[in-house]
């Protein structure tokens, strides 16, 4: 008789996973605590060798999904936040070839997961598949998934696109923005441009579609490490070589317009790219991070969309690779290229970051929050 499926603990606010190891397999747990940074005891290793590009994982309600890329399928597991623990979650789900990002909308109650490949010679897909996530993590399939975005059956694409990070969304849910990378990396050549696409959603049934209503989405010949969507939805913010970018959001039909104002951070080149960025949940303070220079960089989004440095910023931390706001806001997670996690106490007032403790982890392949 198969074990019965534990029932998910609500995680608490500041645990975040971390995807370590030789090749990306293992996980461990840190925490805040009134001690500072802690890990949690146990840990878990999946069958998840690493891959390249942007997190394949991803949490809600104290379940983990993550990608099992030997099949592949998403593997989900029941956190339990008290004893630092995990159990599998009864039986898997099966995806398409060529997954990349997971996402996950703001009420968690659909998982994401976009998927590229080719259908048959002259015919290549990219395109999001959703699956909804009931009260014990199980996943059903949206209707009408998987949501085909570029390319397709009789299509005639023979070029690649694909997910370039993962998707971010409105606060209610209805429009999300993700990177686009468009070339033929898998044929034999690099990327064409990195685009930053608008997508429509349905909330009630998880249906969501790239926005025909964007005639030219903003696109860049170099890096898009991702978008935040900041002041309540009222601003797409995202960096590229030539800077930091803000965008209004039409409240109607999600179009992209550039706000007219300078770059708070200048021109960079290929070494010294901007990487990931992250924004609070009201959206008013966004956190951006440039590997090649090891710098940390806050803004507070004033209500024109104009970007104010918070006191300190830039940090200096050396070379980083992952940032990550945890849900409570209170904290801000940073990871090192070579190893090591930081964890940043941010004043919710001001935006600054005072390093709060720091553990001796492995190189990071990814980081998400338990929540």
């Amino acid at each position: 008789m198969p074990s019965p499926v534990p029932t998910p603990q609500p995680a608490l606010p500041n645990h975040v996973l971390v995807k370590v190891g030789s090749s990306g397999e293992l996980y461990q747990e840190y925490a805040i605590t009134s001690s500072g940074l802690e890990r949690i005891d146990k840990s878990i290793t999946l069958s998840t060798p690493f891959t390249v590009g942007p997190p394949t994982m991803a949490s809600a309600h104290g379940v983990l999904f993550a990608l099992d890329l030997g099949l592949p399928q998403v593997d989900r597991f029941i956190s339990d936040p008290v004893n630092g623990s995990f159990s599998l979650g009864g039986s898997n789900t099966a995806l398409q070839t060529g997954v990349g990002a997971f996402s996950i909308d703001p009420s968690g109650s659909y998982l994401y997961v976009d998927e590229a490949h080719d259908d048959f010679p002259g015919n290549y897909e990219a395109n999001l598949n959703a699956f909804h996530i009931d009260a014990e993590g199980k996943l059903t399939q949206a209707p009408g998934a998987p949501f085909i975005y570029f390319g397709g059956p009789a299509s005639g694409f023979d070029c690649c696109a694909g997910l370039g990070s993962p998707l971010v969304f409105t606060p209610d849910g209805t429009k999300a923005y993700a990177v686009v990378v468009q070339g033929c990396p898998c044929h034999g050549s690099i990327p064409s441009f990195w685009t930053v696409q608008p997508f429509l959603r349905d909330p009630q049934t998880g249906a969501i579609a790239k926005s025909t209503l964007q005639e030219a989405p903003p696109t860049s010949e170099y890096f898009i490490g991702g978008v935040a969507v900041a002041r309540n939805g009222k601003y797409a913010v995202f960096a590229t070589i030539d800077g930091l970018n803000v965008y209004s959001i039409d409240p109607s039909t999600g179009s992209l317009t550039q706000v007219a104002m300078p770059s708070p951070v200048p021109p960079a080149d290929r070494d010294h790219l901007y990487l990931e960025i992250t924004a609070t949940r009201d959206g008013k303070f966004v956190y951006l991070d440039q590997a090649g220079s090891g710098l940390i960089f806050g803004f507070h989004v004033e209500a024109d969309g104009s970007l104010t440095p918070v006191p300190g910023s830039p940090y200096n931390l050396g070379p980083v690779e992952h940032i990550l706001l945890t849900s409570s806001d209170e904290y801000l997670f940073v990871t090192g290229v070579t190893g090591g996690l930081f964890a940043f106490q941010r004043d919710h007032h001001t935006g600054a970051l005072v390093l709060l403790g720091s553990a001796p982890v492995d190189p990071v392949f990814a980081i998400v929050n338990l929540n």
